[in-house]
């Protein structure tokens, strides 16, 4: 038994094993229409080489989904794509659940 209470819908895209997971490159989409939920976006904004914006959330997920760190996951609700950071699995009590550390950077030098 897995309680999950998706508000919205991912994509999981995986970017190609032989090139640096930062640089954009050849990518292939693993699974799309998971059923997920985005925590609440949490970040700042500041002046580094331009305006540059970081948010971190927390993504929780299905149980056994094939999710790995340097993927990118995007909301299939708001387009919103973020960086895989870290991958946990979470197990017991039937409620089992994929926990995801996420990030996004736009402008300034990260983006």
């Amino acid at each position: 038994m897995t309680v999950l209470i998706p508000t919205t819908t991912v994509r999981i895209v995986r970017p190609d094993a032989t090139s640096d997971p930062y640089e954009a490159g050849t990518e292939s989409t693993v699974t799309f229409g998971v059923p997920a939920h985005i925590s609440t976006p949490n970040g700042f904004d500041k002046a580094v080489g331009g305006d540059e914006e970081l948010v971190t959330a927390v993504a929780l997920l299905p149980p056994d989904l094939d999710i790995r760190h340097y993927d990118n996951l995007v909301d299939e609700g708001t387009g919103e794509r973020y960086f895989v950071a870290w991958v946990r699995s979470r197990s017991g009590l039937g409620l089992d659940h994929t926990k995801a550390g996420l990030r996004a950077v736009k402008g300034g030098s990260g983006g």
